[in-house]
C-alpha cells in the first residue's frame, strides 16, 4: 500500500467513507522510486510536506465553466481541482482514452505481474 499512499494519501479515509471510486490510482509507473524524495506521476503535491495536504475549498462566486485541453496526468489534475471547487469543467482528449503517455505504457520496468493478478 506504500505507492497506493503516495499517490492519494488520503485513500484510507475515501475507503472508510465509501468513496473507492475517487481514490486516485498508482498506475506502477514505478517514478516514485527514482528520486531521493517521493514523486508520483498522479499526485502533484508529493515531496512538498510543507504544502500538504491540499484543501480545495468550494467556490463562493458561483460556477464557472472550466476548459481543459489534453486528459494526460496533467490535464486529469487541472481538471480535478476546479470540479471539486464547484466549477463545470469539460475535458478535451484527442485520442480514445484519458491517461497520455501513462495509460500507453503497458507495464512498467521492473515489475512482475504475479499470478491472479
Amino acid at each position: 500500500m506504500t505507492r497506493a499512499h503516495i499517490a492519494d494519501p488520503q485513500i484510507v479515509n475515501k475507503l472508510v467513507a465509501g468513496q473507492e471510486d475517487r481514490i486516485r490510482p498508482c498506475v506502477g509507473a514505478t517514478h516514485c522510486m527514482s528520486a531521493n524524495r517521493p514523486t508520483c506521476l498522479h499526485n502533484p503535491e508529493t515531496g512538498s510536506r510543507t504544502q500538504a495536504p491540499q484543501v480545495i475549498t468550494p467556490c463562493v462566486q458561483g460556477s464557472r465553466r472550466v476548459v481543459v485541453v489534453g486528459a494526460g496526468p496533467a490535464g486529469l489534475e487541472v481538471s480535478r481541482v476546479p470540479a471539486e471547487r464547484g466549477h463545470q469543467v469539460i475535458l478535451f482528449e484527442a485520442s480514445n482514452q484519458f491517461g497520455g503517455q501513462v495509460s500507453s505504457r503497458p507495464v512498467a520496468v521492473g515489475v512482475v505481474n504475479l499470478p491472479g493478478n
